[in-house]
């Protein structure tokens, strides 16, 4: 490898095993990737997408969806339409261009293929590489690409370019995802050690929920990248931090930069990153000068840049974000009608109907749609403006944390959030009457090892408030914890803590709700919860078991896969039962995981074997879960990507 490339795999993947993994995780997302929509307001991010793929950020065609273009997300400002999450359109517009100008050369659906068989070959190729068996990887993977591309080549049939602006928008969010367990393999390589990254890292791809919306073009996998990459750069800036302090303040000040950036997809989460990350920064820094204050401030100015820049260009008021814009009902009247690409077609809608409301949308004002007035008055009167603005935003946001707060003291909301959904008729009525939502556990059963160690954090937890009458002891204790945050790792952990709780208050009082399926709204916070689960000495353990946790991953998926769609399709379930069974399978694993940490903690003995198999059972029952939601549970969502995967979903007609 040349110094070049070797440069670029170190800077964005750490080594070959971290590009390994991200070549891996893109090759197991494309085995269900449907080009098609799955919620409805995708329907409103693709048809601005292809406004700002022409060269301007309103909607002039309306080439998905209904024709009247009243899509949940869709707003009108001075008789324009336009979307949301614009962000998100300037990530996926290189990739869009890359699609049109690979059309030019080659049929579109050979493209997918194409790269898709060459993922799978470098995938390999570098994964011999990390296992020193160079030979290996290159036979294995090269027959592998071969085969799998003759595989598909008899099933091809021709792909609409009309569909490349949705394909960009999945493909970037399916490299969010596989960038998002790269990141987390590099975290927790310095954390704990490189085996334990490299297994959080894939099992955050397989085995938790970013790997169900990674095909899918919502901010879900895009979030999470920023926030395991915020975590990552605040560890890097506390490791170096004497050793290096002009690299220690560059990864300072990225992590204001990343979360600055991501205001450009979801301001309101982004917002509540900042909240953590500032005090946290500020509490564990050895030191901050007004020179580091500048540098910092200076990044963070810069990164919200085109955020502000896109609202003032749209209403004229730089904090006036697209979920607080006028919504389009289809009655308003229109200055310019866009024109109907495909008219009133849909490829699919999710169960329970439209969109709900985000954290930003409920309860804000409506902005007057009179885009340059702000600009036409003096200058205080501009100022008293965007003040007004900002203290709007900041009453809007205090008020979710404080509903909130108020639903954190809710054992049952709890209960149904974090651990089991099951059948609630408030929600499944406007899914369709099915119980197609789990739970976060449900979800990605691996989190059970943290379940298992609340008992013994309660019992601390008691334990230090029974001390407190020794006012000494409190002293020390104090004081033992604030220096103990000068260690990266601890402050990392309270950064975690911190931004898990502050992103999850904005979103509480509204859960359980409809059309989450994975509670879809906290996916951005699952990299910490897998963060957690590694800082776990029992876990680190048990992943160090290599053998155990592969052979009973590969047997769970391989064996208990067949078995629970043997049974699934002698019962002849509906599309709810069938979620559920995957729910009480998943609550049964993430059960015993919990039960072994628990005894592992209380123990000198951890039995790191059968918590390797208890993780690899877990992790497998997820992988089965994405795997057949993808290929056969929600076959509304459009067309797969990949020929041979769209003839074996119909060998299996469960619904």
């Amino acid at each position: 490898m040349s110094d070049s490339k070797r440069r670029l795999v170190t800077e964005i993947f750490g080594d070959r095993a971290g590009l390994a993994l991200f070549l891996f995780s893109l090759a197991f997302f494309s085995l269900f990737w449907r080009v098609g929509v799955f919620v409805n307001d995708t329907y409103t991010v693709a048809n601005a997408f292809v406004g700002v793929a022409d060269g301007h950020l309103y909607v002039d065609e309306l080439r998905y969806g209904p024709a009247d273009g009243a899509t949940p997300g869709m707003n009108v400002v001075d008789g324009r339409l336009y979307g949301r999450n614009y962000g998100q359109m300037a990530l996926a517009l290189p990739i869009l261009w890359a699609l049109e100008l690979s059309a030019l050369v080659a049929a579109p659906r050979l493209v997918v293929v194409g790269l898709w068989s060459l993922t799978v070959l470098g995938a390999c190729v570098v994964a011999g590489r990390v296992a020193g068996r160079p030979a290996v990887g290159d036979v294995v993977g090269s027959v592998a690409a071969v085969g799998l591309f003759a595989a598909n080549l008899p099933f091809a049939t021709p792909l609409d370019p009309k569909w490349f602006p949705l394909m960009a928008l999945q493909l970037a969010s399916m490299l969010a995802a596989a960038l998002a367990g790269v990141v987390t393999y590099r975290l927790l390589a310095r954390v704990a050690d490189r085996r334990a990254g490299l297994a959080a890292g894939a099992l955050l791809t397989v085995a938790t929920p970013v790997g169900f919306w990674a095909s899918l073009p919502k901010r879900h996998a895009t979030m999470a990248l920023v926030v395991v990459v915020v975590l990552y750069t605040f560890y890097r800036s506390r490791e170096c931090a004497e050793s290096d302090p002009r690299r220690a303040l560059g990864f300072r000040a990225a992590a204001y930069a990343t979360i600055g950036l991501s205001t450009w997809v979801q301001p309101a989460e982004a917002l509540t990153l900042f909240v953590a990350l500032a005090p946290v920064d500020l509490l564990t820094a050895r030191r901050t000068d007004w020179r580091t204050l500048g540098v910092v401030a200076a990044a963070f100015a810069l990164s919200l840049l085109p955020f502000l820049a896109t609202n003032a260009a749209v209403t004229g008021n730089p904090l006036s974000p697209p979920r607080l814009w006028p919504r389009f009902t289809g009655e308003q009247a229109l200055a310019v009608e866009p024109t109907s690409g495909t008219g009133s077609e849909s490829v699919g809608s999710e169960v329970g109907g439209n969109e709900t409301v985000d954290a930003e949308t409920a309860g804000g004002e409506d902005v007057s749609g009179n885009g340059g007035d702000a600009s036409n008055t003096d200058l205080v009167a501009s100022v008293g403006v965007l003040l007004v603005s900002a203290l709007d935003r900041a009453a809007l946001f205090g008020e979710f944390l404080g509903r909130g707060l108020r639903a954190s003291v809710e054992p049952v909301r709890l209960y149904r959030i974090f651990v089991r959904s099951g059948y609630l008729a408030g929600v499944a009525g406007d899914d369709g009457g099915e119980a197609v939502n789990m739970a976060l556990v449900e979800s990605a059963p691996v989190l059970g090892a943290l379940v298992g160690m609340v008992p013994l954090a309660v019992r601390r937890v008691r334990r230090s408030v029974g001390k407190r009458s020794n006012r000494g002891a409190v002293g020390d204790r104090l004081f033992g914890f604030l220096t103990a945050l000068q260690s990266p790792t601890r402050a990392t952990d309270l950064l975690a803590v911190t931004s898990f709780s502050t992103f999850s208050l904005i979103y509480l009082h509204r859960l359980p709700l409809h059309a989450m399926v994975t509670v879809r709204y906290l996916v951005p916070l699952v990299p910490i919860l897998v963060y957690a689960v590694v800082r776990l000495e029992s876990v680190r353990d048990a992943l160090g078991e290599w053998s155990a946790l592969g052979w009973s991953y590969v047997g769970t998926v391989a064996v208990g896969g067949q078995l629970l769609l043997l049974a699934l399709l002698l019962d002849g379930v509906q599309l709810g039962e069938a979620i559920q069974l995957h729910a009480l399978v998943h609550l049964a694993a993430a059960t015993a995981l919990a039960l072994w940490v628990l005894f592992a903690a209380r123990r000198d003995e951890t039995h790191p074997r059968v918590g390797a198999a208890l993780v690899g059972v877990a992790c497998g029952s997820t992988t089965v879960f994405l795997l057949l939601s993808g290929w056969e549970y929600f076959g509304y969502a459009g067309e797969f990507a990949l020929p041979a995967i769209r003839v074996l979903s119909r060998a299996l007609p469960l619904f």
